[in-house]
Protein backbone atom coordinates (compact mmCIF):
# COMPACT_ATOMS: atom_id res chain seq x y z
CA UNK A 1 0.00 0.00 0.00
CA UNK A 2 1.58 3.35 -1.00
CA UNK A 3 1.96 6.06 1.66
CA UNK A 4 -0.66 8.78 1.81
CA UNK A 5 0.32 12.21 0.48
CA UNK A 6 0.89 14.87 3.15
CA UNK A 7 -2.39 16.54 2.18
CA UNK A 8 -4.33 13.44 3.31
CA UNK A 9 -4.49 12.23 6.88
CA UNK A 10 -2.07 13.46 9.51
CA UNK A 11 1.01 15.53 8.93
CA UNK A 12 4.08 13.26 8.63
CA UNK A 13 6.50 15.65 10.35
CA UNK A 14 6.68 19.01 12.06
CA UNK A 15 9.15 21.78 11.41
CA UNK A 16 11.38 22.69 14.36
CA UNK A 17 10.83 26.42 13.73
CA UNK A 18 7.78 28.63 13.53
CA UNK A 19 7.27 32.28 12.63
CA UNK A 20 5.78 34.55 15.28
CA UNK A 21 4.81 38.21 14.92
CA UNK A 22 5.84 40.44 17.84
CA UNK A 23 3.01 42.61 19.18
CA UNK A 24 3.59 45.71 21.29
CA UNK A 25 6.63 47.62 22.54
CA UNK A 26 7.71 45.47 25.50
CA UNK A 27 10.85 44.17 23.74
CA UNK A 28 12.14 47.47 22.31
CA UNK A 29 14.79 48.22 21.14
CA UNK A 30 15.74 44.64 20.17
CA UNK A 31 12.38 43.56 18.78
CA UNK A 32 9.88 45.95 17.26
CA UNK A 33 6.10 45.51 17.24
CA UNK A 34 5.05 43.94 13.93
CA UNK A 35 8.42 42.27 13.41
CA UNK A 36 8.43 38.53 12.64
CA UNK A 37 10.85 36.24 14.49
CA UNK A 38 11.82 32.58 14.12
CA UNK A 39 11.15 30.47 17.20
CA UNK A 40 12.84 27.10 17.77
CA UNK A 41 10.13 24.84 19.18
CA UNK A 42 12.16 21.76 20.03
CA UNK A 43 14.84 21.20 22.62
CA UNK A 44 15.11 20.74 26.34
CA UNK A 45 13.00 23.37 28.11
CA UNK A 46 15.81 24.15 30.58
CA UNK A 47 18.22 24.81 27.69
CA UNK A 48 15.67 26.83 25.73
CA UNK A 49 15.04 28.97 28.83
CA UNK A 50 18.60 29.83 29.85
CA UNK A 51 19.03 33.26 31.50
CA UNK A 52 19.36 35.95 28.84
CA UNK A 53 17.42 33.96 26.23
CA UNK A 54 14.40 35.47 24.51
CA UNK A 55 11.58 32.94 24.66
CA UNK A 56 8.03 32.39 23.48
CA UNK A 57 5.89 31.52 26.53
CA UNK A 58 2.26 31.03 27.40
CA UNK A 59 0.85 33.94 29.36
CA UNK A 60 0.17 32.57 32.89
CA UNK A 61 -3.03 34.65 33.10
CA UNK A 62 -4.45 33.27 29.82
CA UNK A 63 -2.53 30.26 28.50
CA UNK A 64 -3.97 30.54 24.99
CA UNK A 65 -2.10 33.86 24.60
CA UNK A 66 1.63 33.79 23.78
CA UNK A 67 4.27 36.33 24.84
CA UNK A 68 7.86 37.04 23.80
CA UNK A 69 10.02 37.85 26.86
CA UNK A 70 13.62 37.63 28.06
CA UNK A 71 14.51 35.11 30.78
CA UNK A 72 15.94 36.95 33.77
CA UNK A 73 16.47 33.85 35.92
CA UNK A 74 15.61 30.15 35.95
CA UNK A 75 15.43 28.74 39.46
CA UNK A 76 13.71 25.54 40.48
CA UNK A 77 11.73 25.22 37.25
CA UNK A 78 10.29 28.74 37.59
CA UNK A 79 11.25 31.54 35.22
CA UNK A 80 11.48 35.24 35.95
CA UNK A 81 10.57 36.93 32.65
CA UNK A 82 11.12 40.57 31.76
CA UNK A 83 10.57 42.75 28.75
CA UNK A 84 13.54 44.76 27.50
CA UNK A 85 11.42 47.94 27.68
CA UNK A 86 10.38 47.88 31.36
CA UNK A 87 8.09 50.91 31.06
CA UNK A 88 5.90 49.13 28.47
CA UNK A 89 6.12 45.51 29.63
CA UNK A 90 3.78 43.28 31.58
CA UNK A 91 6.05 40.55 32.92
CA UNK A 92 7.07 38.64 36.07
CA UNK A 93 7.05 41.87 38.05
CA UNK A 94 3.25 41.80 37.57
CA UNK A 95 2.31 38.10 37.43
CA UNK A 96 5.22 36.37 39.21
CA UNK A 97 7.46 33.53 38.08
CA UNK A 98 6.25 31.30 35.25
CA UNK A 99 6.55 27.47 35.28
CA UNK A 100 9.11 26.04 32.86
CA UNK A 101 6.40 24.02 31.07
CA UNK A 102 4.93 27.31 29.76
CA UNK A 103 7.93 27.72 27.41
CA UNK A 104 6.95 27.07 23.78
CA UNK A 105 10.30 27.90 22.20
CA UNK A 106 13.34 30.15 21.97
CA UNK A 107 13.57 33.11 19.63
CA UNK A 108 16.48 32.37 17.33
CA UNK A 109 16.46 35.13 14.74
CA UNK A 110 14.43 37.69 12.89
CA UNK A 111 12.59 36.25 9.90
CA UNK A 112 13.65 37.49 6.48
CA UNK A 113 10.02 37.83 5.39
CA UNK A 114 6.82 38.59 7.21
CA UNK A 115 4.12 37.50 4.81
CA UNK A 116 3.37 34.83 2.26
CA UNK A 117 5.88 34.29 -0.52
CA UNK A 118 4.61 35.74 -3.80
CA UNK A 119 5.86 34.61 -7.19
CA UNK A 120 5.94 36.74 -10.32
Amino acid sequence: MPPKPASQGRRPWRLPYRRVRVVGDSMLPGLIGGQVVLVRQWGRPCRLAAPGAVVLVEDPRLRSRLMVKRVRSNEGGKLALHGDNAAHSTDSRHFGAVPLDHVRGRVRDRALWSGPVRWG
